[in-house]
């Protein structure tokens, strides 16, 4: 709490009323402005708080280091009941500081001295300990401060260094397991301080994201919260958070907040030993949840706001992590079901665009992303043709978003029938899209090569249809295919013969592929010295065929 009580103070709060006997309180509605900002003055010693403050848009580092060095010997000599306050009055000032020059300040002592009080806040709101008020304004300021300087480092080595030193970690691993205890309501007594600790949760989030991108060895610094998260994410909070009048609301309040997004997002950024061993746990517990969480909101997909979208997209996520256990999935089938029915949705349909730039297009993106990982199981490919949903599919391969697209096709080419093909108005249309965006993934000097074998996978499938392969020649397909069977090698050779294989059961294409001295050369080298068993089977078959 910030004492009004000074004539300094109302030097530099114009909104100080000399009436008011009580001290001023401040929540998360507090404008951090140079009108308002609150100083502890002491008439005694020089206000370095106020300097640095007043000009926290110009001050260099040059020129804050000193007056740390002097903050930092001020606090020693302030005696304890006062040291709070003016620790807030330091931290307030520095939060407007421009982000370079905190950064580069980031590693001074005086840092140090936020650790202990710090810990003690969150212990106490852990504990469910009421805050007095110069607590709570700390719970409040150093979130701010600590990811105004993480916001813009790039380092993964970060500073202040006690936010990922063990004891701390310990803090704030305990904290989160009384979060995910039931009937222990920490979250729900104070939504701003709900919103301080979120914001301080986010900092371990991002930079667990962060050791990601920069493919750091050691994936388990933040292993600690794994365990509680997951808990969190198993627990009745996780599940009442969806419930259906809170998904409707244009905003989510703070508590669903934290367990829809927070959780979920922190779960999907670790990549570390104990992945394996995590998922197995939470699907073989948790997936009849999700199942049931979707029959309940589904319904209401058109009123969904956008923090709704995110946890499903989530939700759905956090399964996909666990897609190749498909043995999970096959068992609960009507997951499948509320998958489709989310693909299906116009609404979502309308808002997609060409990058992951909405939560809808990310939402379409993972659903149809995690369709096509277990597609190939056979009791969930029979699930899925069996829906007959493949006009919803086909309405998807007009997507911008390029990623999304190529799973559509894979999908449509593992459950598209003979029927769907002669039902379609311009089933051609189809093939040809697949034949060009393989020509320009393969010219494409920046080629990926997972892109080249999907649409390798999405050919081969498509080609198994009479029709298609009828197609293919039509369009003058076949000459491009001899072409790259020059160049291919390992997987995209292995397809590339998969799909050759197919085509040879069409007597024009077979006559076409027996004319070619080169590629019957190179099936029979490939067949003498492959050792993928597929590979093998594929230029055998081939051999025997042609």
């Amino acid at each position: 709490m910030l004492y009004p009580s000074s004539a300094g103070h109302q030097q530099f709060n114009p909104m100080y009323n000399q009436s008011r006997s009580q001290p001023m309180t401040y929540n998360n509605n507090t404008q951090f402005s140079s009108q308002q900002y609150p100083v502890n003055y002491s008439t005694s010693s020089t206000d370095y708080t106020s300097i640095i403050f007043n000009q926290s848009k110009t001050i260099s580092t040059d020129e804050l280091i000193p007056l740390l060095d002097k903050l930092t010997r001020q606090l020693k000599h302030t005696r304890s009941e006062q040291r709070l306050g003016k620790l807030n009055d330091i931290i307030y000032a520095l939060i407007p500081v421009r982000p370079s020059i905190l950064v580069s300040v980031a590693h001074h002592k005086l840092f140090i001295h936020i650790e202990a009080p710090f810990s003690e806040v969150i212990q106490q709101w852990s504990n469910k300990s009421k805050l007095n008020d110069d607590q709570s304004f700390l719970f409040q300021i150093t979130p701010k401060l600590l990811k105004k300087i993480f916001k813009n480092s790039n380092e993964t080595d970060f500073y202040p260094s006690w936010l990922f030193d063990s004891s701390f970690i310990e803090i704030i691993r305990d904290c989160l397991t009384n979060i995910s205890k039931p009937n222990k309501y920490i979250i729900d007594n104070n939504q701003d301080e709900t919103k301080n600790f979120i914001r301080l949760f986010t900092i371990y989030s991002d930079y667990q994201e962060r050791l990601n991108e920069k493919e750091y060895s050691n994936q388990d610094i933040l292993i600690e919260f794994i365990d509680p998260i997951m808990h969190c994410l198993s627990s009745q909070d996780y599940i009442d958070s969806f419930d259906i009048t809170n998904i409707n609301n244009k905003k989510i309040g703070q508590k669903e907040k934290f367990f829809l997004l927070k959780c979920p997002s922190f779960f999907l950024s670790y990549r570390g030993s104990r992945i394996d061993q995590i998922m197995n746990n939470l699907l073989s517990t948790m997936l009849p949840q999700y199942t049931n969480i979707l029959r309940n909101i589904i319904p209401s997909i058109n009123q969904w706001n956008n923090s709704t979208i995110r946890a499903v997209d989530y939700l759905l996520q956090i399964v996909d992590r666990g897609s190749t256990n498909v043995e999970y999935i096959s068992s609960h089938l009507p997951f499948i079901d509320y998958i489709l029915t989310i693909i299906d949705s116009q609404i979502l349909y309308t808002n997609l665009d060409e990058t992951l730039s909405n939560s809808e297009t990310n939402l379409m993106n993972t659903a149809i992303s995690f369709l096509s990982k277990i597609v190939n199981e056979p009791t969930i490919l029979g699930y899925i043709k069996k829906k007959q949903v493949t006009p919803s599919f086909l309405r998807l391969t007009s997507a911008k978003y390029k990623p999304l697209q190529y799973n559509v096709y894979t999908l449509l080419s593992n459950i598209t029938s003979e029927n769907d093909i002669k039902s379609m108005p311009n089933p051609g249309a189809l093939l040809s899209t697949t034949l060009n965006l393989l020509r320009a993934t393969i010219h494409d000097k920046n080629e990926d090569p997972q892109q080249t074998e999907q649409l390798l996978e999405t050919l081969k499938g498509l080609v198994q249809h009479d029709q298609m392969k009828e197609e293919l020649l039509k369009q003058n397909g076949l000459p491009f295919l001899l072409d790259c069977a020059h160049d291919f090698i390992d997987v995209k050779l292995k397809l590339l013969l998969e799909t050759l294989w197919s085509l040879s059961f069409s007597q024009d294409a077979a006559l076409a592929l027996r004319s070619n001295t080169e590629l019957i050369q190179r099936i029979e080298n490939v067949s003498q010295t492959a050792h993928d068993e597929a590979m093998k089977k594929a230029s055998e078959g081939l051999t025997w065929k042609l």
